[in-house]
């Protein structure tokens, strides 16, 4: 019994002092890196200006969601014949192919 409380109490302490140490970010997340150099490696990063940008675009985007999840079917039947295109996807598809798409998740 003396033994299993030991060993359980040794285990919670290594467990909650691992737990109390602060990883260290790694450089290239800065920018940046002295053992990863761009030229050899692709970087991907975001395209956004500035975080508010994103956080903007973040909150439409889920406001515009259940709107969206309601009013799927007559944005389909309406945009099937037209000619207007989502220029801000690869290749431009028409608005039909976009809302079709978009229709996966529902």
């Amino acid at each position: 019994m003396k033994r299993s409380l030991y060993c359980m109490f040794t285990a919670l302490a290594l467990f909650q002092g691992g737990c109390a140490t602060q990883p260290k970010h790694p450089d290239w997340i800065e920018g940046d890196s002295a053992k990863y150099s761009n030229a050899q490696f692709l970087l991907g990063r975001g395209q956004a200006a500035t975080m508010a940008v994103v956080i903007i675009a973040t909150a439409i985007a889920g406001l515009s969601f259940p709107l969206l999840m309601r009013w799927y079917h007559p944005i389909l039947i309406f945009s099937w014949n037209l000619t207007a295109q989502a220029t801000f996807l690869p290749g431009g598809p028409f608005l039909w192919a976009f809302f079709s798409l978009l229709g996966i998740f529902f």
